[in-house]
């Protein structure tokens, strides 16, 4: 995996070329979201999978905007919607 950011976003995630590479990343993501299944902070329903899958792609898109000096709109009106893309994911909409 060939870093190309200055170091750790907010998720925790690094922006990386897009390949395979980031697999670790998006299990570890889903481990710390079957943790939260596992603790009733998430319901039971939820596919921890397939919400790190979700978070990963979002994650980086905007990472990859961001090199490409987008706006500070774009990656906050892209984030807004993956929450509530989220949110359906899990069901509370």
């Amino acid at each position: 995996m060939r870093d190309v950011s200055p170091g750790p976003c907010a998720s925790g995630f690094r922006a990386v070329d897009h390949d395979d590479s980031d697999r670790g990343e998006i299990d570890r993501l889903e481990d710390h979201i079957r943790a939260d299944i596992e603790a009733g902070a998430l319901p039971a329903r939820t596919d921890a999978r397939a919400v790190a899958e979700f978070t990963g792609v979002i994650v980086q898109g905007m990472s990859h905007r961001a090199r490409n000096r987008a706006t500070t709109e774009a990656p906050r009106a892209v984030a807004g919607t993956a929450w509530e893309s989220v949110r359906v994911l899990l069901g509370e909409v």
